[in-house]
């Protein structure tokens, strides 16, 4: 099973390796919606160890509430690492990027897994992960700590959904699942060009 699978965990493996280099490279905090990120933070550092505080805030977080339930673990982790150190947690941004930037790589694997589920072999759908990988906006808010790359993850995950349908019913629930994917691929760019 794992030798069928080799062509796509080296891509997977490359693609790791290029964001992680890209996010120590620096340049977090460049885009204005990085704010997204930082009031996260600013939430744990508000709350400082009142959890249920810190869950509350952020369930009445104004905007994409995914990005800050899913920015909260390596926020967590930052800020206690930052607090840990003694220092602000301004040095650590390293860490969340690469945890964030992996919701790229995730979108990689779930594109091969949508083709599988959509009834092609291998090879078809190593081709589409290839090809996904090979994105320029896969690579484009990589080193950014940015909802974007997270939004195009839950939305292939919206479309894998599903495992155990018929062929027939998976490709409906593919098909529905379009609709989100599209509208996240549009929020990417349209965010871009603002």
């Amino acid at each position: 099973m794992l030798k069928a699978h080799r062509p796509l965990i080296l891509l997977l493996a490359l693609a790791s390796l290029l964001r992680v280099v890209l996010v120590v490279q620096g340049g977090q905090l460049y885009w204005p919606d990085e704010r997204l990120y930082t009031q996260v933070l600013d939430i744990f550092d508000l709350h400082r160890g009142q959890w249920f505080d810190i869950v509350k805030a952020l369930f009445s977080t104004q905007e994409h509430l995914g990005f800050a339930l899913i920015s909260a673990i390596p926020a967590a982790v930052q800020f206690s690492i930052g607090h840990a150190l003694s220092r602000s947690g301004n040095g650590l941004m390293i860490l969340p990027g690469i945890v964030l930037s992996l919701a790229s790589v995730a979108s990689i694997a779930l594109v091969y897994a949508i083709a599988v589920r959509g009834g092609r072999d291998r090879r078809e759908a190593f081709i589409a992960a290839a090809l996904m990988a090979l994105a320029s906006t896969m690579f484009y808010y990589a080193r950014h700590l940015l909802p974007y790359d997270s939004a195009m993850m839950l939305a292939c995950c919206c479309c894998t959904w599903r495992r155990k349908a018929a062929r027939r019913e998976r490709r409906r629930s593919c098909v529905a699942c379009m609709p989100p994917l599209g509208s996240s691929s549009f929020r990417s760019s349209s965010c871009s060009s603002s």
